[in-house]
């Protein structure tokens, strides 16, 4: 994936901060997400903190090309938020794999 490309963009010229869920206390992670206002992140696990954001925030979820799942378009729905898939491409099939996603189109969807 290109991972460093996207975290450079992200946090250098949009003002992310780079999170590690699995590393903070559940009451840190509930504190943390219910404030954002923007959550961008690769599909799994750590996304489903989203749940704790208001309504009001978007969700952009990086996921594999050939990898179809509902889940989080449905948590983010059933919350009210604005929830956007940026799909990556290549002959990715399985969340496990390796992908790319256009930058381009992470632009696009934090407009």
């Amino acid at each position: 994936m290109n991972e460093k490309e996207i975290k450079d963009y992200l946090v250098n010229k949009m003002g992310f901060h780079p999170v590690n869920p699995g590393l903070l206390k559940f009451s840190e992670q509930v504190a943390l997400f219910k404030d954002a206002e923007v959550i961008v992140g690769i599909m799994g696990a750590a996304m489903t903190n989203a749940v704790f954001a208001n309504a009001s925030c978007r969700v952009v979820h990086l996921a594999p090309g050939g990898f179809s799942d509902t889940f989080f378009y449905l948590l983010s729905r059933i919350v009210g938020q604005d929830y956007i898939e940026v799909r990556g491409f290549g002959d990715q099939v399985g969340r496990d794999t390796g992908f790319s996603i256009n930058l381009g189109h992470i632009k696009e969807a934090l407009l």
